[in-house]
């Protein structure tokens, strides 16, 4: 899952053994390509391993961050196989590092492995800020994996308006859908595909764009409307001490309301 405001490109590789997708998107200048990946351990290392040779062939490797992801079934902590280490010397060859060096497969009473991977080729030379790390799910009999890339900084530019969405209007787009698609759809992943559509369709008909008065514009953005209002009370205080230098009782109003006001922040 990709959110809406990102622009990415999504490109699916014929593989029939194993699923390889690449996701690609540019954000703040920063271009970020994942390689998601499931391949079942009863399929042939080797064609994997000159599949992930193709792969690698058709990407921009010396540019932005490049993640490979998912679940290789291939264990690369403990016992190794000359497969295992061909796989490793092809990642490492290529520039990739592993962020995953721990087990992500815990059977009772059985040996455990590291079977999911995070791999990543950063040009940008950020390893520091890049973490990944194994959760502990019920989903499957593999933990989870995940992985967090740093964004750079660009120059703010404070929006003017916001997109509201109408929730009674949501549901009564989608109490209204007749869902004929995805009950005569034969593939998983039409039926998937088809299902996404028409939610973001609900939502985006159920989109307002407001405009943001300059009074309810946060100043920063870890500012609560509380504190903006408060924020706002003060300057208009400020503002009419100025106007009236010699009024001391309005004066000692704002000299209380400014300490209180500091003592919350």
């Amino acid at each position: 899952f990709v959110k809406n405001h990102l622009n990415a490109d999504f490109y699916d590789y014929d593989f029939l053994e194993y699923n390889i997708v690449r996701l690609s998107l540019i954000i703040n200048n920063l271009p970020i390509t994942v390689v998601c990946i499931y391949r079942s351990p009863s399929s042939d290392c080797i064609n994997f391993i000159n599949s992930l040779k193709y792969v690698f062939n058709n990407l921009n490797l010396n540019s932005g961050v490049i993640t490979l992801i998912g679940d290789m079934n291939i264990n690369i902590i403990g016992a190794q196989t000359v497969n295992n280490y061909d796989y490793l010397d092809l990642l490492s060859e290529t520039g990739f590092c592993s962020f995953i060096n721990v087990f992500t497969r815990l059977p009772l009473g059985q040996q455990h492995s590291c079977l999911d991977h995070v791999f990543i080729k950063d040009n940008n030379i950020s390893h520091g800020n890049i973490n990944a790390g194994v959760l502990l799910t019920d989903i499957t009999d593999h933990c989870s994996i995940v992985v967090t890339i740093p964004i750079p900084v660009k120059n703010k530019y404070i929006f003017n308006t916001i997109d509201v969405i109408n929730y009674d209007k949501l549901k009564q787009i989608l109490y209204n859908e007749k869902w004929t698609k995805i009950y005569e759809s034969n593939s998983v992943d039409v039926c998937t595909t088809d299902f996404q559509n028409i939610i973001m369709n609900a939502i985006n008909e159920s989109l307002t764009t407001n405009n943001i008065n300059s009074k309810n514009k946060r100043l920063k953005e870890w500012m609560s409307k509380g504190l903006l209002c408060s924020v706002r009370h003060k300057q208009y205080i400020s503002m009419k001490c100025k106007k009236n230098p010699n009024n001391v009782n309005l004066a000692s109003y704002y000299k209380k309301y400014k300490n209180t006001f500091t003592k919350l922040l």
